[in-house]
């Protein structure tokens, strides 16, 4: 998945273009290449992580009316 954003070949993966979307939107919003690296680092982390370790977790919030 992020080889498929990094590489520009989307195709490899259907998460690939929701990848670098967030990158290329970190840096829009980020000239300091330090700066986008540490906050795209995080968001990749939980990325994985959610991947790894949570995605069968379900929302348990329930809106009251």
């Amino acid at each position: 998945m992020v080889r498929a954003a990094d590489t520009d070949r989307l195709g490899l993966a259907p998460q690939a273009a929701r990848l670098w979307a967030i990158s290329a939107g970190l840096s829009h919003n980020h000239t300091n290449d330090h700066e986008m690296l540490e906050i795209g680092k995080k968001i990749y982390d939980a990325l994985y992580s959610w991947a790894r370790y949570k995605q069968e977790e379900k929302h348990t919030w329930q809106h009251k009316k």
